[in-house]
């Protein structure tokens, strides 16, 4: 992953965004940053529940990228609670930018078998 200078006020205000495109956006930008507490601001956007579920489920994908095994504990924690929901771009399925439609509860899941 390549990391980039950004300052965090400039980004939070697209981690703020009420459109779901910018805050998917902001949260791979979050990972890319060398932020001290880029990890945590992962984690808190996954769990705030007025965030898009689409968006939260990117940001658990950059918590895997990024390595973030810290925060195993609290993603696990987290996990009973997560939608179920089934999230994704809502396009046709012969849309290169397809992906696999999951839910948030799911993602995690998967991050934490992967982390085994």
């Amino acid at each position: 992953m390549i990391s980039y200078s950004l300052a965090k006020e400039n980004l939070s205000k697209f981690l703020e965004s009420s459109v779901f495109h910018t805050q998917i956006s902001a949260v791979r930008a979050l990972a890319a940053t060398s932020f001290n507490d880029r990890n945590e601001l992962l984690m808190a956007f996954v769990v705030d529940p007025k965030k898009n579920l689409l968006a939260r489920v990117i940001a658990v994908q950059m918590i895997e990228e990024v390595k973030a095994t810290e925060l195993r504990e609290r993603i696990a924690s987290f996990s009973p609670n997560a939608s179920t929901e089934r999230v994704g771009l809502g396009i046709s399925v012969m849309d290169p930018r397809v992906g696999t439609r999951t839910s948030l509860k799911q993602a995690i899941e998967e991050l934490l078998d992967h982390w085994k």
